[in-house]
């Protein structure tokens, strides 16, 4: 098993936790360059951090996209 870890901050529509298990380290891996590339094109979105992990805890990703302060 694995399972992507999700924490998105900004707009209240989008805040949030979550962890969604998959089968695969490609369906994992995949959902997770999914949910990263959705925040980085959203504007409701202030910071993503996303996570892939085995089911031993082992980290497989990591990576948290905080968007740019506007001046």
């Amino acid at each position: 098993m694995y399972y992507a870890i999700e924490i998105s901050t900004g707009d209240p529509k989008i805040e949030g936790k979550a962890i969604y298990q998959y089968d695969t380290i490609e369906a994992a891996v995949g959902a997770f360059h999914s949910k990263l590339g959705a925040a980085m094109k959203s504007d409701l979105y202030t910071s993503e951090l996303v996570l892939v992990i085995g089911e031993d805890g082992e980290v497989i990703r990591s990576e948290k996209y905080t968007k740019a302060a506007t001046e």
